[in-house]
């Protein structure tokens, strides 16, 4: 996850956190300021795909950095 991500999580965590205060401030009912947040909480997973967010497990693995194998491998069949 980059820094700017990771910024954006939090800030938008904060903001969401923020918004609901100031429903219960308001005198909202607990049940309406869920279903606020629940919609709020949907639209940032939208905005999180839609900013290339999580991959899938489909992910390549490390490259391949072309180096020997270790001492103990010693590789193909001969010797048996």
């Amino acid at each position: 996850m980059t820094t700017l991500t990771r910024v954006l999580a939090y800030g938008l965590g904060v903001v969401l956190l923020a918004g609901l205060v100031v429903l219960a401030v308001a005198g909202v009912t607990a049940a309406r300021a869920l279903v606020v947040t629940a919609l709020a909480v949907v639209v940032m997973i939208a905005f999180g795909g839609l900013m290339g967010g999580r991959r899938g497990t489909s992910r390549p693995g490390p490259p391949d950095t072309g180096a020997s194998p270790g001492p103990g491998d010693q590789g193909g069949t001969m010797g048996r």
